[in-house]
């Protein structure tokens, strides 16, 4: 599955339980509403570390875009 960053709304970590051992997954829900479930990591939170590190840095480096374009006159 690819999901371009642009089209990320939101990244939520889950624990089925919160024992150690307990399932854990990792929901990405797009702009259009579609929901993903990702489970089954080798390392979750190494995973879900750069996950939520991409995507804050993508969004950063959209609103640097966004602040330095000019209006055209």
């Amino acid at each position: 599955v690819v999901i371009p960053l642009e089209k990320v709304e939101q990244i939520n970590p889950v624990r089925s339980n919160k024992e150690a051992g307990g399932e854990r997954y990792i929901q990405v829900t797009a702009m259009d509403g579609h929901d993903f479930w990702f489970m089954g990591f080798v390392s979750y939170d190494k995973a879900l570390t750069h996950l939520l590190d991409t995507r804050s840095e993508f969004a950063a480096a959209a609103a640097a875009a966004a602040s330095q374009q000019t209006p055209s006159s």
